[in-house]
């Protein structure tokens, strides 16, 4: 492989990989956490919580490498990951990805989606991405402080989801 066939190939495989200074990832889980993962914020508009989103290293890398693998950069518009069309109301969470300011795409996923074993199909691969950043942000103190204030609001105020 020549020189210039090696770079054009290095510049295609990098060109939807996650760019630190141009990328945005935000998260909604569950309808109600907002993280915005660049700004490293954390937001629960419900209660008018903010918080700061405290990643180790490691944890960033993970989440950066699963939004890679799982080609997400690659995705444009509005995509719903679900098994079918639901019939009550459904808890979802949403991945809002933009490139430079500008929206590129939106990941709306029922939690309850159940991806099929050995598939790589898009919603497969999106519902592994959402797995990722979930079993990071589950074990994340600053994202249980969120949520454990956010539990005690609706408990406190005897509130229910839909």
């Amino acid at each position: 492989m020549n020189k210039l066939s090696f770079i054009a190939l290095f510049l295609f495989l990098s060109c939807n990989n996650y760019n630190y200074t141009k990328d945005d990832i935000i998260f909604t889980y569950q309808h109600h956490i907002g993280v915005d993962f660049k700004t490293k914020t954390i937001e629960v508009k419900m209660i008018k919580y903010n918080g700061v989103l405290e990643l180790s290293k490691d944890e960033e890398n993970k989440i950066y490498s699963a939004f890679n693998k799982s080609g997400i950069g690659k995705l444009k518009g509005e995509i719903v990951v679900s098994d079918s069309l639901p019939i009550t109301p459904i808890i979802y969470s949403e991945f809002k990805i933009y490139q430079e300011g500008t929206l590129k795409s939106s990941l709306l996923i029922n939690e309850e989606f159940q991806k099929k074993q050995s598939s790589v199909n898009e919603q497969d691969r999106i519902a592994d991405f959402r797995d990722v950043v979930k079993q990071i942000l589950d074990r994340n103190k600053s994202f249980k402080l969120a949520k454990d204030s956010l539990d005690r609001y609706i408990e406190k105020h005897n509130l229910f989801e839909l």
